[in-house]
């Protein structure tokens, strides 16, 4: 072996962690194979198609942050619940279900009446800037909220303007006025997303380079130092060397002359291109300059430990991976901005304004199906185009039926029982040619029976958007 004796060097490698990580964990029930929970809440509202709301597990009766799939925010305080038929206060765990409601299909699928008798005894229909139905559950029990605590929502939402704020009275099957002029903010947690993501892409240490293999009898030479400590050389203190370089170069375990001498400075730059762990090392004694490709080579106790820094550099790696993931999933859900409010009971709120079309011309409407009348009656919606409205007309109320021809507007029906969905797009009551003429007499609306069979709201914000 050769000796290459050196006084200072100069390398840098700083490993940094990340933060805890923070997860998110869903309720499930291991007694259904589709792990869904089948919890019924004492409701008067009918859903037009059923909809799994999403689940949270409270372990305890410690405050909690819930973040849901769309990114709205729920801030449970400790001991918050009671048993809603007793009174009782709740200890132990508890399932928290949130459905939120933003489009016309989610509104629709819903079944939640989207009209309001006012304080006057008229009724008018509701434009919402997002809803929401929030109950809690402990086993068969249905919870409510203790008599001094409040849940925040932090509704995400892509609606501005300024609405007011409604609670849906299931016994009176109405809404309640509790607030107004509520205004969005800024969703305040995409930046510090951002700021977390670069964060984790400047902590997050580069993939090591693999080592390169040692064949028995390769020649190595090593580097002794004395004095400046270095983090790099401190590491790879007592590893040899292996000389990977070329012909160009010389090799330090066989020439003497050159390199059995003190060397005023030392750096290692690392090779990027190679796919090994390999360096070029710069020796520098005043104006002579020497420079060698090199790998180091690890055995026994040395080699274990390098394997166990290595391994811990890619726990980083992959942590900071899944952070990344995690972060980046969801800031793609996100919403731009934010509604907020304290609710002090659980049930349905809805962020609403009174909406009302000046254009609409009344008529008395008679809806066919595929030139048929239905035995039963069925519920049709009047859907006007890129707004958060849905009327709802039931037999009762054909003869209040108002539409306006100059706007975009399409109709749906989905038969109670079979599910059949009927349409009737814009363009289609556009050649109707409705106008102020007949205005007040029989409209009939000829539906056409859509072929596919909706299955979530999802699918009926994909036929809405078709009509």
């Amino acid at each position: 072996m050769k000796n290459v004796f050196v006084l200072a060097a100069c390398l840098t490698l700083i490993l940094s962690s990340c933060g805890e990580e923070k997860r998110k964990v869903a309720s499930s029930n291991p007694d259904d194979p589709s792990g869904t929970r089948n919890i019924i809440a004492s409701t008067t509202v009918a859903p037009v198609i059923v909809s799994n709301p999403e689940e949270f597990q409270l372990r305890g009766n410690h405050a909690r942050l819930i973040r849901t799939e769309q990114g709205t925010r729920i801030h449970v305080p400790s001991n918050a619940f009671v048993n809603k038929a007793t009174g009782d206060p709740i200890d132990g765990n508890v399932v928290l279900t949130f459905n939120e409601y933003h489009t016309q299909g989610e509104i629709l699928a819903s079944g939640i009446p989207m009209n309001y008798v006012s304080p006057d005894g008229d009724t008018v229909n509701f434009e919402s800037a997002g809803m929401f139905d929030i109950r809690a559950f402990q086993g068969d029990a249905e919870l409510e909220l203790a008599q001094d605590k409040e849940i925040e929502v932090e509704l995400a939402t892509n609606a501005g303007g300024t609405f007011e704020f409604y609670a849906f009275n299931e016994g009176q099957e109405n809404w309640e006025l509790k607030d107004t002029e509520c205004n969005p903010i800024p969703n305040p947690y995409i930046p510090k997303q951002k700021m977390e993501l670069e964060k984790l892409e400047e902590e997050t240490p580069e993939t090591p380079k693999k080592l390169i293999e040692y064949k028995l009898g390769d020649p190595l030479f090593d580097v002794k130092r004395y004095g400046a400590h270095d983090k790099v050389l401190d590491a790879l203190n007592g590893v040899f060397w292996k000389f990977t370089g070329d012909s160009t170069q010389i090799d330090p375990s066989k020439d003497n002359a050159t390199f059995n001498k003190n060397y005023d400075f030392v750096e290692l730059k690392s090779v990027d291109s190679s796919n090994v762990r390999e360096y070029d090392m710069v020796f520098r004694d005043g104006t002579e300059e020497v420079i060698v490709r090199a790998a180091p080579i690890f055995q026994g106790k040395l080699l274990t430990r390098e394997n166990d820094r290595m391994a811990r550099i890619l726990d980083q790696i992959d942590y900071a991976l899944r952070s990344k993931a995690q972060i980046e999933e969801e800031l793609a859900q996100e919403k731009a901005l934010m509604r907020m409010m304290n609710i002090d009971g659980m049930g349905i709120y809805n962020y609403d304004r009174q909406w009302k079309d000046d254009g609409a011309i009344p008529f008395i409407a008679d809806f066919t199906f595929e030139g048929e009348r239905l035995d039963r009656g069925v519920a049709v919606y009047l859907l006007p185009k890129e707004k958060r409205v849905v009327i709802k007309y039931v037999p009762s109320d054909y003869e209040k039926f108002a539409i306006n021809p100059n706007e975009s507007n399409s109709l749906l029906a989905i038969s109670p029982k079979e599910k059949v969905v009927y349409v009737l797009s814009a363009e289609d009551i556009r050649r109707m040619n409705i106008s102020n003429k007949n205005a007040g007499g029989t409209l009939v609306f000829d539906l056409k029976k859509h072929g596919d069979l909706i299955e979530d709201s999802t699918k009926v914000d994909e036929l809405i958007a078709t009509l």
